[in-house]
């Protein structure tokens, strides 16, 4: 991470959705870094099973992990966390809101219920976890970090709607407000049958996926404004990043390693104060912005042409499509 070393083992993570795949990831290499990092997930065996695998990385001090259940999804769990926290750590410095799903079938017809849980879990859930954890991140000179895990089919250049890409994109007028009333006319289109004749965005048909990245980028942008405001000492970077096609579950194990969707994202959390900005959206390293989000695979293609983008999803969708009929 370069000579600009900020952190110590009393700097204190928080990664959602840690015990598999791109949490994982993020995890172990914050824990790499010497932070303390704390693992979060629904099913307690399962996270303390990662733990102990863990620990036993010879890389990294097992005195750094730990594990707390947390279901994002629910209140109470958000509540009884946010008091473990502050009772054993005091507070925290680096948030990393990983924990997401994917929704129905690329490609299928989304439905109420569906988009619900969709948004609900990728917006609705970072939403209120941060807002429950914001008042627990420890003021200094280097600011704490709020990183969320977005995607590239978030990208506002796909929706056809361009009067709602023009109310979504101006930071100036946007609101938790506004944004709440976004998602609302979106699950009323949903369940209305209009999602496809009122422009939403349709990455080969992943419609609640996408639409819930959209409202996750918009909230953050939101939220680095409104956290502009705080004095210095209190600074708190809050920023997007798109870990790429990421061989998870998620992705039906296509894509790169989840070492390489994780880097931007542990580069994040980490950035010096004085190279950092925020309410911004990053790739690879890069601020890419909101409208022309790249599609990036590790040694293959990185594109933030728009056609070019669609295409490469579609030759990901067959290459799913193909593996899933030979392991059938």
């Amino acid at each position: 991470m370069g000579s600009n070393r900020w952190w110590s083992r009393e700097t204190i993570a928080v990664v959602t959705g840690s015990n598999k795949g791109l949490g994982l990831a993020i995890a172990r290499g914050l824990a790499m870094e010497g932070v303390t990092t704390i693992l979060t997930a629904r099913d307690e065996l399962r996270g303390w099973e990662t733990v102990d695998s863990l620990k036993q990385d010879e890389r990294i001090d097992p005195s750094l992990i730990h594990f707390h259940r947390l279901d994002v999804t629910s209140a109470s769990s958000i509540q009884e966390f946010a008091r473990w926290i502050k009772t054993k750590f005091g507070g925290l410095d680096i948030l990393v809101n990983n924990a997401g799903i994917s929704g129905a079938t690329p490609g299928a017809l989304t439905n109420l219920e569906n988009s619900k849980a969709v948004i609900d879990t990728n917006y609705l859930a970072v939403r209120k976890l941060t807002e429950s954890l914001i008042s627990l991140m420890r003021p200094s000179s280097h600011g704490a970090r709020i990183v969320n895990v977005s995607s590239g089919t978030s990208r506002l250049d796909a929706l056809q709607n361009q009067a709602l890409a023009h109310k979504i994109s101006n930071i100036d007028e946007l609101s938790m407000e506004a944004i709440d009333e976004i998602v609302k006319e979106y699950l009323e289109d949903v369940e209305h049958g209009r999602v496809i004749e009122k422009g939403w965005s349709r990455m080969f048909g992943a419609y609640d996926y996408c639409f819930s990245k959209i409202a996750l980028n918009a909230y953050t942008r939101v939220l680095a404004r409104d956290l502009s405001k705080l004095p210095e000492g209190h600074k708190i970077f809050a920023n997007c990043m798109c870990p790429g096609v990421t061989s998870t579950a998620m992705s039906r194990n296509n894509g790169h390693s989840a070492e390489v969707g994780a880097d931007t994202a542990i580069w994040l959390a980490l950035r010096p104060a004085i190279e950092s900005s925020s309410g911004r959206f990053f790739s690879k390293r890069n601020d890419v912005g909101f409208d022309r989000i790249p599609f990036y695979i590790e040694k293959v293609v990185y594109t933030s042409d728009l056609e070019d983008f669609m295409e490469c999803m579609r030759k990901q969708e067959r290459t799913r499509k193909s593996w899933r009929e030979k392991t059938k």
